[in-house]
């Protein structure tokens, strides 16, 4: 989120131009107030390297185990010399360990700096005495040319009361067998404080993360109060959660928040414990205020974080609001069904046989978007252009490995700024504020630590949401991973679509003609393709009857509603079965139904649109038409021609590939060489052409039949390629060793290069 005036982040009114009549009948009012530090800072606060650990001459007395070598490298800026490396080769395994005498009292991180150029795991141990005594969970590289740092994050070295005398480094590649050469430069000691733990009081707040659930606050630190002030108005409330991260807790007892409130001589005080009964503290706690005997009145309150015998600690401070209920609030509730095609739809009429009619009555009651595209055939970039409303040609998110940087703006946090409460499910940890940090501008999120949700686990957290909104207006947001590979439909739903007395894997019958690794791994042995196919129905029939639930709570009863996708699948195209790995129409078509208030009923918009343009149609829809968003109100494709097809545009996963669909016609160009899960090869510079009309499943390249068509759609494509919109929001993220295996056990390509933020996507042939 970019800076911006507090009085716009923090006093914001859903209504603030309406009388309080109408606001007691109306959608209610919500206000964050401003929060800042009670006593100001007399110096910064920042992290500090506590020391930098190079390779010695000789490498003594380092020990290092495994094939490597020793070389340097050019002066680096500030250095007096070249700079002496490790170059370990393919064949391993590979260990170090560096003697000292490393006091916890200095460092609570460890940065490992080197050239990564494949997925390398790298676990960390601190020993004392020859025995081991911390070991964090184990980190990867992604791999890349470029010099990169991994991080590793050491909250409870502290609490342990001796110095260690050895760190040791163990290397593995992640996936097996395949490694190469890689480079280590260095081993940094950074003492990071523990204010910089959360976000800090005097900026816009952050996701803290307390398990599951990760709620937008600050850090509240000991002896450090915080104030804000606010006016007060009969009816109003004051609410806030507190919370205690697990790895930042203070020994000592009783954990406290005392609030002191005051406005013009009246002053009240209240204490709020953070733990439970039984010394819980791994939860949020819901804390409520009366300001009753305030109102009228402009209240100063101060929130001072207290621990026994002058102990150092920082709690959460989190989704302090001033609001008052309205009867009718305003609901925006945005569903991505996570690889979901968009003829697999009951209402998209495509002759598939399929049920859907929670979808269908959305669409019957709104309007049917037939002809709509993603960005990209990805999750978190597609999800990333959904929120901010920029390409991923221009935010350069390409791949799940990348995170979003804070200087997104998002479409949670153009909600907010109205004064909307913001929440969100998400199904995948990849998704979410440990992943590609979509979590930013939502009050609330809650999302897996490991494997995915079914939909009935994440519509049942989107409900506990929705319900303790207590009658904010509310923006929600639930990503549903059902359609996604692998298939398994639960209970009734399993084999809907499939006779019950066939056997997809039996071996009497004939086994297809498969290449190797061009089908999932859990399928390779099934003998009729129709089950695999026949199951991702399912799922997507599972989904929709989960949506019910939702649908049926009284605050969706006049929401304003859209349901779409990030991409769709490729069911069977050139060898290849059930990954969605190019940009055919197959994996860019998705559903798009809107429905609400505002919104004419039993519309079926034949109009090219794309998804990119759902968040600036939402904002104007619930009257944030106002909000610095970008995009397009999609409801132009209701008055537009049914032919009106202008170009549309994607970007491969990884970018391996760009693609222009312009009427009939849909070209892609091949950035880099690549296969991927295809059976052919594919080429850099290479062309593909399809009529998508005559040949709308693309089994015909008709390149050498169109040659000026090629030579103009090629000539779009490249030039807008070329251009730059929008900011880039690519940052890069340390990611777990046991994260990448699970995105590669969810079939994504855990390979990926970070992208050169200045390289261009194309480049002509020399």
């Amino acid at each position: 989120m970019r800076p911006f005036a507090p009085l716009l982040l923090a006093c914001v009114c859903a209504l603030s131009a309406c009388s309080d009549d109408f606001e007691a009948t109306g959608p209610g009012r919500l206000e964050r107030p401003t929060l800042t530090r009670a006593t100001p800072l007399e110096a910064p606060i920042r992290p500090r390297r506590t020391a930098r650990l190079e390779l010695p001459e000789g490498t003594a007395p380092w020990t290092v185990a495994g094939e490597h070598d020793v070389d340097s490298r050019e002066q680096r800026a500030g250095q007096e010399r070249e700079e002496r490396f490790l170059r370990f080769e393919e064949s391993g395994p590979w260990k170090l360990a560096v003697p000292g005498s490393f006091d916890p009292l200095q460092f609570n991180q460890v940065v490992v700096r080197g050239r990564f150029r494949s997925n390398v795991s790298i676990e960390l141990t601190l020993s004392a005495d020859g025995e081991p005594s911390y070991t964090p969970p184990a980190l990867a590289s992604v791999n890349n040319e470029r010099e990169q740092i991994v991080l590793f994050d050491l909250p409870y070295v502290r609490q342990i009361p001796f110095v260690y005398d050895t760190i040791e480094l163990a290397f593995a590649p992640v996936e097996d067998g395949e490694s190469k050469p890689f480079e280590l430069y260095s081993i940094d000691l950074i003492d990071l404080p523990i204010e910089l733990y959360m976000p800090d009081v005097e900026t816009a707040g952050g996701l803290i993360d307390l398990g599951v659930e990760s709620r937008h606050g600050v850090g509240l630190a000991s002896g450090a109060p915080a104030s804000c002030e606010f006016p007060v108005q009969e009816g109003d409330r004051m609410t806030f959660a507190l919370g205690l991260l697990p790895r930042l807790r203070a020994n000592g007892r009783s954990p406290r928040v005392r609030v002191e409130l005051e406005a013009d001589g009246v002053s009240d005080a209240e204490t709020f414990r953070l733990e439970n009964d039984d010394g819980d503290r791994s939860r949020w706690h819901e804390e409520r205020i009366d300001l009753a005997r305030f109102a009228g009145r402009t209240v100063r309150a101060t929130f001072t974080y207290e621990l026994d015998k002058d102990r150092r600690g920082i709690c959460a401070l989190a989704n302090l609001e001033v609001w008052r209920p309205g009867k009718t609030p305003k609901a925006v509730f945005f569903v991505t069904s996570d690889t979901h095609r968009g003829d697999h739809l009951g209402s998209a009429e495509s002759g598939i046989v399929i049920e859907t009619p929670i979808i269908d009555a959305l669409a019957r009651r709104g309007i049917l978007f037939e002809d709509c595209w993603s960005t990209t055939n990805v999750t978190s970039p597609s999800h990333v252009s959904m929120m901010t409303g920029v390409h991923p040609r221009d935010h350069r998110i390409i791949g799940n490995l990348a995170r979003m940087s804070d200087e997104a703006d998002t479409l949670a946090e153009a909600f907010r700024a109205a004064g909307f409460a913001t929440v969100g499910v998400v199904s995948v940890t990849h998704l979410g504020p440990r992943g590609t940090g979509l979590g930013q501008g939502f009050d609330r999120m809650i999302g897996p630590l490991r494997s995915p949700w079914d939909a009935e686990v994440a519509v049942g957290h989107l409900m506990d949401l929705i319900g303790a909104s207590e009658g904010k207006p509310i923006f929600a947001w639930l990503h549903v991973f059902d359609a996604h590979h692998p298939y398994g439909p639960p209970g009734s739903f399993d084999r809907k679509y499939y006779p019950e007395n066939k056997d997809p894997f039996d071996p009497s019958l004939p086994k297809p003609e498969i290449e190797e690794g061009l089908i999932p791994k859990d399928l390779a042995d099934v003998r009729d393709l129709e089950f695999p196919r026949s199951q991702y129905r399912a799922e997507i029939s599972y989904l929709d009857r989960e949506l019910q639930r939702l649908l049926d709570m009284v605050t969706m009863q006049d929401a304003l509603i859209a349901v779409t996708s990030d991409h769709g699948e490729i069911l069977e195209k050139d060898g290849t079965y059930f990954n969605h790995s190019a940009i055919f129409p197959d994996t860019l078509h998705v559903p798009l139904v809107l429905a609400g208030p505002g919104i004419e009923s039993g519309l079926r918009v034949k109009a090219s649109v794309e998804n990119i343009d759902v968040g600036r149609t939402l904002l104007d829809l619930a009257g944030c038409g106002s909000a610095d968003f970008p995009g397009r109100n999609l409801l132009f494709a209701v008055r537009a021609e049914a032919n009106e097809r202008p170009p549309r545009f994607a970007l491969a996963a990884n970018a391996t590939s760009a693609s222009i669909t312009e009427g009939r016609w849909h070209l892609m160009l091949h950035l880099r060489n690549h296969k991927g899960l295809m059976r052919r090869k594919r080429l850099k510079h290479e062309v593909e052409l399809y009529d998508i009309e005559a040949d709308p499943e693309c089994l015909v390249d008709r390149e050498d039949d169109e040659p000026d068509r090629v030579r103009e759609l090629k000539g779009k494509l490249i030039e807008w390629l070329a251009r730059k919109e929008g900011a880039t929001l690519m940052q890069r993220l340390t990611h777990t060793t046991a994260g990448l295996k699970e995105l590669g056990a969810l079939g994504y390509a855990t390979a990926e290069e970070t992208v050169d933020l200045e390289k261009p996507w194309y480049v002509e042939r020399k």
